[in-house]
């Protein structure tokens, strides 16, 4: 499930304001863009309006308009060269083109007011509809209009009155209408293709974005799977995340055993590398974002985290604008939080959200392997330890040097500065075992009396409560007396050694560094202090039981190598048998290639063509040959397959394909031995993925072990129904299942688990006939 915080949205007319903005930014460049047209067609324009001017117009009117529209055509063509080598800002495109109209209607006005000929107004008509044609932006429309209307007026009132001022005031007003609708028309075009130009580029970019996310996730999912260590598996994701994405910190927190901590444990540079060191840990609560992501399995994020919000975001990194918490969680138990920030505000969006999760997902998959990797490595190791500890128990009865080496195979499990095993006397703790400690003679002499008080002792407490205790920091305790001469020490672990119900003695764990022993710490050190415990109480019948060991391991080792001797043996013949197998069926080829030849010449030789009984004979030997072919194949076969070199070529098969197949094998035997084959409808079994040729193999041998075992005269059914089957993930698969009955002679319950055994036959060899397809045939 995914939230959002309602402060974190982006307010809609803030959207719409921007896209507009853009839209207005692409048509000044439509705009700037025709200033080089426009300049170019109206000095042309201006250039043969001088020529005209000069050649229709009174001598009064033309001395001012000549030099009028020379003046304009020379400053338009100067206008294009600029334009050729200078692109103008974009916010200026519609300035300039006012300008560039405004020196049209200042033509069309003084040619108006100096001819007093109201058509002239058509040139000012010709101008209000080019500013529909050309400009694009509202304001810049809507007042050049008004004010070609304004100036022409201006004009008519200075001129003699007269009616045709009032149809050519019509006609400016239409050409009004018609200059607007083209304006608004062309507009609309123009922004529409605008946005979808935008909407191609967002798409372009969206699908540039999900390419490089597929390109995140399988590289994270093959950077990942062969790592098994946590630290070196975070450690990669976090970096891989943060280059990828462009982000400005990637931490992952993992949930304690008791799920109420969220600690650090990888962080993208040096600031991560330090939290990580501190072992920085959140409170699993609704306080902060990660801790409410960690208690709850929610995705959360905050766009902007300087604005207020129910979550305090994660604080430990200058720059953070945004942040996004992903939870890690599989099959529903929650393991960490994945905490992503970004130096941009607004810099995650909701369609990136599911892809993220996604990704969060194949972390915690990761994580989950590692944790399972770890806790197999850990139960090896202490069953390794175990095993090495009761071997060394097992062979000695001397209590220091038994007590030794379970403080040595404990140093393995558990690290620690100073290890040591006190025992119970005479109401006083004594050292009797110590690992780490100074040599000197002040460890062997030092007591600690036992107090049973509630609040003086944690020896006592040991004793009261008989279960371990651990200290982070025994200098907050007024029970702790530090020993002189020695490092003092910081955290420190007892763990009682029992006998039935009752202690007998700490396994007592010291680190001079500010390191508390983790809950899996202490369930190893309570393991060998079991151990330590069982070989004290115990330590009388060690003697009986390690000879008693040592008979047995004799005994197992001589039956071992017996059973190993026989093996070896089993497994030569079985060599020797497969290589006799290969060899033979390759040297015979040759021999059967020439039979095949010579019988092949002579059926072609005219005499014994024209021969009956000669030419009966070489078909004999044609078909003697051809079945010792088989048999020589079925050999290279088996060969093959104890290799494990046989090649099958899968491919979709059709069982009734198959069957036909093997069926047109052997109708002559079937018809010779009066054997009905009845194979029932198979038009519903699915397709299959299997070798034919290898298929067909394996029919024709049963269907052929039916014939030889079945009587004259009897019948042999062939049925397959569909079927779904587990496949050992949790999914079903379909599966044909195939049964070949006959009503032969059947098999003896005792052999079904030995008819498939390479070689083997039921019966006397001897009693069998010498047919292939005779009943009871080799």
């Amino acid at each position: 499930m995914v939230e959002r915080p309602a402060e974190t949205a982006v307010l809609p007319d803030k959207k719409m304001s921007e896209e507009s903005r853009l839209v207005q930014q692409a048509l000044d460049k439509q705009v700037r863009d025709s200033l080089r047209l426009v300049s170019l067609g109206g000095a042309l324009v201006f250039t043969l309006l001088a020529v005209a001017h000069m050649v229709l117009l009174p001598p009064n009117i033309a001395r001012i308009m000549i030099p009028m529209a020379a003046g304009t055509a020379v400053m338009l063509f100067a206008f294009r060269f600029v334009l050729a080598h200078w692109k103008p800002p974009a916010i200026l495109a519609h300035p300039v083109a006012v300008g560039i109209l405004s020196l049209f209607s200042i033509n069309s006005l003084l040619h108006l007011y100096l001819t007093n000929e109201p058509r002239q107004t058509t040139n000012v008509l010709l101008v209000i509809m080019a500013t529909g044609l050309f400009l694009l932006s509202d304001r810049w429309f809507f007042a050049v209009e008004v004010g070609n209307m304004l100036a022409w007026l201006l004009v008519v009132l200075q001129l003699p009155a007269s009616s045709e001022w009032v149809h050519y005031a019509l006609a400016l007003l239409m050409g009004l209408v018609v200059a607007g609708i083209t304006f608004r028309l062309r507009q609309r075009v123009l922004v529409r293709f605008v946005r979808l130009r935008f909407q191609d580029q967002a798409q372009q970019e969206m699908l540039v974005h999900r390419a490089r996310q597929l390109e995140t996730s399988m590289e994270l999912g093959k950077r990942i799977t062969a790592i098994l260590n946590m630290s070196e598996l975070l450690d990669e994701v976090v970096e891989l995340i943060r280059q990828k994405y462009q982000l400005r910190f990637v931490a992952v927190f993992l949930l304690n055993d008791v799920g109420d901590q969220a600690q650090l444990r990888a962080g993208t540079g040096r600031e991560g590398a330090l939290l990580c060191y501190e072992k920085f840990e959140l409170q699993a609560n609704e306080a902060t974002l990660v801790g409410a992501v960690a208690k709850n399995g929610r995705c959360l994020w905050l766009n902007n985290t300087n604005e207020p919000s129910q979550y305090a975001p994660l604080n430990v990194i200058a720059g953070a604008k945004a942040e996004l918490a992903l939870p890690l969680q599989i099959s529903g138990v929650r393991l960490g939080v994945l905490d992503l920030q970004s130096d941009q505000t607004n810099a995650f969006a909701v369609a990136d959200i599911p892809f993220l999760e996604m990704l969060a997902d194949q972390i915690a998959v990761a994580v989950y392997n590692a944790y399972v990797y770890q806790g197999e490595q850990s139960t090896r190791l202490l069953t390794e330890k175990m095993y090495m500890t009761g071997r060394a128990l097992s062979g000695t009865l001397d209590r220091t040097e038994l007590l030794d080496r379970v403080l040595e195979n404990l140093s393995h499990v558990v690290s620690s500065h100073r290890t040591a095993i006190l025992l119970n006397t005479d109401g006083a703790l004594m050292i009797v075992a110590d690992l780490g400690f100074p040599d000197s003679g002040n460890v062997d002499a030092l007591r600690i009396p036992i107090d049973l008080s509630e609040d003086n002792s944690v020896y006592g407490w040991i004793y009261r409560h008989k279960r371990p205790l651990a200290i982070p920091d025994v200098t907050q305790r007024s029970d702790w007396h530090q020993v002189d001469n020695m490092a003092p020490t910081r955290a420190w672990l007892g763990v009682p050694l029992l006998r039935g119900n009752e202690v007998v003695g700490i396994l007592s764990l010291a680190r001079a560094t500010l390191q508390s022993y983790t809950d899996e710490e202490i369930r190893l050190a309570t393991a060998f202090a079991e151990q330590a415990s069982t070989a004290l109480h115990n330590a009388n019948l060690y003697d009986k039981l390690s000879r008693f060991n040592q008979q047995l391991e004799q005994q197992v080792k001589h039956r071992t190598a017996d059973l190993r001797d026989a093996v070896d043996r089993l497994e030569k013949l079985d060599r020797t048998k497969s290589d006799f197998i290969s060899v033979a069926a390759h040297e015979l080829r040759t021999p059967l290639t020439l039979l095949r030849g010579y019988s092949q010449m002579l059926l072609r030789d005219e005499a014994i063509a024209n021969n009956d009984f000669h030419r009966e004979m070489v078909t004999n030997i044609q078909a003697g040959e051809a079945r010792l072919e088989k048999v020589v194949n079925a050999m290279v076969d088996m060969a093959k397959i104890d290799n494990r070199a046989l090649d099958l070529y899968p491919e979709p098969v059709s069982i009734p394909d198959i069957l036909q197949r093997v069926m047109a094998e052997w109708r002559v035997p079937l018809r010779e031995r009066q054997l009905q084959l009845d194979v029932l409808d198979m038009s519903d079994l699915p397709a299959l993925e299997a070798d034919p040729d290898a298929l067909v193999k394996v029919f024709s041998h049963v269907i052929g072990n039916a014939i030889k075992y079945t009587p004259d005269g009897g019948i042999i059914t062939v049925w397959g129904t569909p079927q779904m089957a587990a496949n050992g993930t949790g999914n079903y698969v379909q599966r044909v299942e195939l049964v070949i009955r006959d009503s032969g002679i059947g098999i003896d319950p005792a052999y079904h688990d030995l008819i498939f055994t390479k070689f083997y036959q039921t019966g006397e060899v001897t009693f069998h006939s010498t047919g292939q397809t005779k009943f009871k045939g080799g």
